[in-house]
């Protein structure tokens, strides 16, 4: 927080919205060299339910969801 501590509140929005960015960028490159054969959709979407743990567990269910379907033909 010393760090933060001499930026106003917006900036203080902003360095974090920041941060997140980088951190999801993270998460998205980690998880591409993982699992090639994932699609750029899946990627973001495991991403997004990895780095958001309170809406984790929707997004988990809606991949699941999706890949069942796919596998189902539906």
């Amino acid at each position: 927080m010393a760090i933060l501590g001499p930026l106003s509140p917006e900036e203080r929005l902003l360095a974090a919205m920041a941060v997140s960015e980088w951190t999801l960028a993270g998460l998205r490159g980690a998880l591409q060299e993982r699992h090639p054969e994932w699609s750029q959709r899946r990627i973001n979407l495991e991403a997004l339910a990895l780095g958001t743990p309170l809406r984790g567990k929707r997004i988990r269910e809606f991949i699941e969801n999706e890949s069942s379907e796919s596998i189902t033909g539906r």
